[in-house]
């Protein structure tokens, strides 16, 4: 029984010291990523500024380049042209892959429906359409909310239609 709790204590300071080696090899690696990733993201930055100032980051360019895992100007450039449709980004389509958009709904604006479905005519030749052919919109009205939350489809050309 000693035995074998010996053999497993050696075992086991055997295993700490193999991995404080290779931590050891890996932190130099770490720290050179870290500064590559640094770097690659002021480079973006400021690629995105340029485009932004020559008048290249309109919403097509900006929704048809848009990656999850982006931050720069870019990504607020394509929210700053969301809202002027009256959009926000929500977060982004795990099946397409891009930006999703909701909008708020008052119900003492009657005229505001025409107005969205103006917006969404406008965004949704932008837009990637998910797998069933339809582009999804989040409706977001604090009374409506209650109980469920509700999406807008819009189909190719035809009518928005809501649905819960």
């Amino acid at each position: 029984m000693a035995d074998q709790k010996e053999s497993l204590t050696r075992e086991i300071d055997g295993l700490l010291r193999q991995e404080q080696e290779l931590r050891a090899q890996i932190q130099p690696l770490t720290e050179k990523l870290l500064k590559v990733a640094e770097r690659r993201q002021e480079r973006q930055e400021q690629l995105a500024q340029h485009r932004q100032g020559a008048g290249e980051l309109t919403l097509e360019t900006l929704y048809a380049e848009w990656r999850p895992e982006e931050t720069t100007t870019a990504s607020r450039v394509l929210n700053n042209l969301a809202a002027q449709l009256g959009f926000h980004r929500s977060g982004y389509w795990i099946e397409t892959e891009k930006p999703a958009f909701k909008f708020q709904f008052y119900q003492k604006r009657p005229g505001q429906v025409d107005a969205y479905l103006a917006a969404l005519r406008r965004l949704a030749p932008v837009l990637k359409p998910h797998p069933d052919g339809t582009f999804w919109f989040g409706v977001f009205e604090h009374t409506l909310s209650e109980r469920c939350s509700y999406s807008c489809q819009h189909r190719d050309k035809r009518e928005p239609k809501s649905s819960v």
